[in-house]
């Protein structure tokens, strides 16, 4: 009877000692699911941190890519402004290249008119010199040989150069009575030429006159050069 009320009283607390393994046992286990949240968690804080950190680096490029694109921008504004001022100089010399071209034109005209005037002028004056015996032209010109010419009775042939443009390369060659033979080769002189017809019609040209050059003449342009 005594054994039976010791089973019935010690019921309770085997009862209350095997609830308490069960509890330590779950305890055991909540602990072990905690670690594991904790591990799980910490593992999301690095995923988290180094997002963050990737992040932060993505933003520093934005930064960078949106500063050059900042840059660029103002580039763009500087070249635009270039290429308007290059517009605007080559709307100028296109407007300066017209106004040449028709300066151009004009002075081609006009230049036209002075050479047809000039001929003109030669025309009359080889007529006049035709008609004319006694007409004596004076041309500056270089001389180069003087050649008596055989039983003529002092004529000789007088070889020259008169001036075209800024050279000395017309070459003439002129009958002269004696004009020339002094003359020093190479040098600039004033030639008085005349033109006679023969009774049979032939031109013939004669040198009537050769004199220095006067300083007025000098100071008109002519060279005077020692050699040709």
């Amino acid at each position: 009877m005594k054994n039976l009320i010791l089973i019935f009283l010690l019921i309770p607390i085997i009862g209350f000692a095997q609830n308490k393994k069960e509890l330590k046992k779950r305890i055991v286990q909540k602990n072990d699911s905690i670690i594991v949240f904790i591990n799980q968690i910490d593992q999301l804080n690095n995923k988290v941190e180094t997002l963050e950190n990737e992040n932060a680096a993505f933003e520093g490029d934005i930064r960078k890519l949106l500063k050059k694109v900042s840059d660029e921008q103002e580039k763009n504004k500087g070249l635009n402004h270039n290429l308007n001022n290059q517009d605007t100089e080559i709307k100028v010399l296109s407007s300066s290249i017209m106004k040449l071209t028709n300066e151009i034109d004009s002075l081609i005209f006009k230049n036209s008119d002075c050479q047809q005037e000039i001929k003109d002028i030669n025309e009359q004056l080889n007529l006049k010199l035709l008609e004319d015996d006694d007409c004596v032209m004076y041309l500056p010109a270089v001389f180069h040989s003087f050649e008596d010419i055989e039983d003529s009775g002092g004529e000789a042939y007088i070889t020259f150069s008169t001036q075209v443009g800024d050279c000395f390369c017309d070459n003439q060659t002129f009958i002269s009575f004696g004009a020339g033979s002094d003359l020093i080769k190479g040098k600039v002189y004033m030639f008085g030429l005349t033109y006679n017809f023969s009774d049979a019609g032939a031109l013939y040209n004669f040198v009537k006159d050769v004199r220095r050059l006067t300083k007025y003449e000098l100071d008109a342009g002519y060279a005077d050069p020692t050699s040709y």
